[in-house]
C-alpha cells in the first residue's frame, strides 16, 4: 500500500466541489484510499489550514465547519495526526467562541494534563486555574 501526506487543498477540493474538475480528482483520489490502494496521511497543521480557508476564504460558519471535519477526519481511510486531539478541538471550536489554534493547544494541554496558561488572549479564559 502506498502511504502519501495529503495537502489541504485536495480536502478543501473534496469539502467544497469547487473548482468541479479538481473537486473530481479528489473524489477519485479519496475513492483510492477508501478502495485501501493508499494510506493517506494528514498532519494536524493541515487541519487547521483547512479550517482557516474554510472559514475565512468560504465563510463557512464555524459549527459547520466543526461538524464536518469531525465526521471526515473520523474516516478509517485517513490518518490524521493525533487524531483525538484534532476531533478535541474541532468540538471546542465549534461549541466555544474560539479560534481553532487555540482550540488545538487548549486539547493539546488536555491530553497531557496540563491545567494552567499564560496568555493575554481572552479565548483562554474559560480554561480554569486550580
Amino acid at each position: 500500500m502506498r502511504e502519501v501526506q495529503v495537502d489541504a487543498d485536495i480536502i478543501l477540493r473534496l469539502l467544497t466541489g469547487d473548482p468541479p474538475e479538481m473537486a473530481e480528482a479528489a473524489v477519485q483520489f479519496f475513492a483510492r484510499a477508501e478502495a485501501g490502494e493508499l494510506t493517506l496521511h494528514l498532519s494536524c497543521f493541515t487541519v487547521a489550514e483547512i479550517v482557516w480557508t474554510l472559514e475565512r476564504a468560504f465563510k463557512v460558519a464555524r459549527a459547520d465547519i466543526a461538524s464536518e471535519l469531525m465526521e471526515f477526519l473520523s474516516s478509517p481511510a485517513l490518518l490524521v495526526e493525533d487524531r483525538s486531539t484534532v476531533l478535541e478541538a474541532l468540538a471546542r471550536y465549534g461549541d466555544l467562541n474560539v479560534s481553532f489554534g487555540d482550540a488545538m493547544v487548549a486539547a493539546e494541554m488536555g491530553r497531557v494534563g496540563r491545567r494552567v496558561i499564560v496568555s493575554y488572549d481572552p479565548d483562554f479564559d474559560w480554561i480554569p486555574e486550580p
